[in-house]
């Protein structure tokens, strides 16, 4: 059954990539005059990876300026033949001071700060067919935290020819549509050490070393293609107010090597955008992120599941909502259902849309996870899903209300869990002033003291920030 599954999977991805360039391949070939396909970079085509900023150091070229200010460029859409090597820089700098509730009332004067400064570097490098980048983060650790000053967050770089990109490097891809955290968002694991980053997922995201492959069929059809050589989980905390009540377990357990080629990962893509709809299809191969534990008495091992993921997305206007769905398949190594140390295969979802009304904008999404063969579990004592609920659920919403022209906003970001009775909520002011913005933010974590966030009623915050970005 598994093998059938994992071929059918295979065999649609295939068949789609087959047919679709069966249509195309003609025209692209044998295109003439003013029907030569534009090249990449001069169409519509959306590229993931955008970065913002406004620093501009020209190196060579009588045309090479600078970035005006508070422009979005995209570093792999802008190659023209025969271009110059221009570097762009940009970045922020933040400082900032987090007061922790429990600390602030207990009057004994032990209250930690939290980082009071951090900052990032972009640095964009183009030539005449390969463009670069590099991004890294500093901070001045925390008292006591060693945490390294300087980390390198993103590094690689891209050559196209013609309608062909490759990129290699330590980099964060995103597939699927959802705003935040959607089931084909499978590429890049998180680092939940620090849950006051949330709802940014991208802050969480932690780079893996990949190479990228992108074919632009046409300005509206896309087939990408990633191999990930090493594995890496999802990152929590192993001490301090942000572990995990579940982290005691997998202490004392013994942790594998994945960092060898016989956890590489790999999948494909296939994306199409139209004027009513975009559609996706995706195939993953990889290794769920959550970790599983093998007990055999007396001793206890940490193991990843290998899995294989069969997903669509779909995106459009409905009853002038911009809506997004993604649907999923994740299909473990578990297909009866009775292994304790592999989660059973599993369906996953999300639907989600936005709407402005005037100067006020709300996006909602939810996010649930589905474990198939349920029945089964718990037939062994150590069942990795034991005492674990049928279904995962999550509501993630995004208020926000601009005045004064957008340059002051007041915003609340909040998930709820449903299945654990327990939430997170996260009010700002945010004020824009030029390329400075003074924020004042919270984060209020409510529910079930064994809950996914409830666990951190005692870590409560108000964080107040200004930041500079250039």
């Amino acid at each position: 059954m598994k093998k059938l599954i994992c071929a059918a999977g295979r065999a649609a991805f295939y068949a789609v990539f087959c047919v679709v360039a069966a249509v195309y391949a003609p025209g692209v070939l044998f295109a003439q005059g003013n029907d030569v396909p534009a090249l990449p970079g001069t169409g519509s085509m959306p590229v993931n990876g955008s970065i913002s900023g406004n620093g501009s150091i020209p190196v060579a070229g009588p045309d090479a300026g600078s970035v005006p200010a508070n422009v979005q460029y995209d570093p792999f859409n802008s190659i023209t033949a025969d271009a110059p090597l221009t570097v762009k820089v940009g970045g922020e700098i933040e400082a900032g001071i987090t007061g922790y509730v429990k600390e602030l009332l207990d009057n004994s004067g032990n209250v930690n700060p939290g980082e009071l400064v951090k900052a990032s570097l972009n640095f964009f490098a183009a030539g005449d067919s390969v463009e670069a980048f590099v991004k890294v983060k500093f901070a001045a650790p925390p008292y006591g935290a060693g945490k390294a000053p300087a980390v390198l967050d993103e590094a690689y770089a891209m050559f196209s020819v013609s309608r062909f990109n490759i990129s290699a490097g330590l980099r964060k891809l995103t597939w699927g549509k959802a705003d935040s955290e959607g089931p084909l968002d499978v590429v890049n694991p998180r680092d939940y050490s620090d849950l006051s980053l949330l709802p940014d997922i991208n802050a969480m995201k932690v780079a893996q070393p990949l190479v990228h492959f992108l074919y632009n069929a046409s300005n509206d059809m896309k087939f990408e293609a990633v191999f990930v050589p090493l594995f890496q989980s999802h990152i929590y905390a192993e001490s301090g107010r942000w572990e995990p009540l579940q982290n005691a377990m997998l202490k004392t357990a013994t942790a594998p090597d994945t960092q060898r080629i016989s956890c590489f990962q790999a999948g494909g893509r296939f994306s199409l955008f139209t004027s009513y709809f975009d559609l996706g299809l995706q195939y993953y191969y990889g290794l769920l992120p959550r970790p599983a534990l093998i007990v055999q008495p007396p001793h206890t091992g940490i193991t990843y599941n290998r899995y294989q993921q069969i997903g669509a997305d779909f995106a459009a206007i409905v009853l002038s909502l911009n809506t997004r769905l993604e649907l999923a398949a994740n299909f473990t190594e578990d297909m009866a259902g009775d292994s304790p140390s592999i989660y059973n295969p599993h369906i996953v979802w999300s639907l989600g849309f936005d709407r402005s009304f005037g100067s006020f904008n709300v996006n909602l999404q939810c996010n649930q996870r589905i474990r198939l063969f349920d029945e089964k579990v718990g037939a062994s004592p150590f069942d990795v899903e034991s005492g674990t609920d049928l279904t995962a659920t999550r509501i993630i919403a995004e208020l926000s209300y601009g005045f004064l022209r957008d340059t002051v906003k007041l915003k609340t970001a909040a998930i709820w869990v449903i299945e654990d009775s327990d939430a997170l909520i996260m009010p700002a002011l945010s004020v824009d002033i030029g390329d400075i913005n003074f924020e004042l933010a919270s984060g209020i974590f409510a529910g079930s003291s064994t809950g996914e966030f409830g666990q951190y009623k005692d870590n409560n915050f108000i964080r107040a920030a200004v930041k500079y970005m250039f």
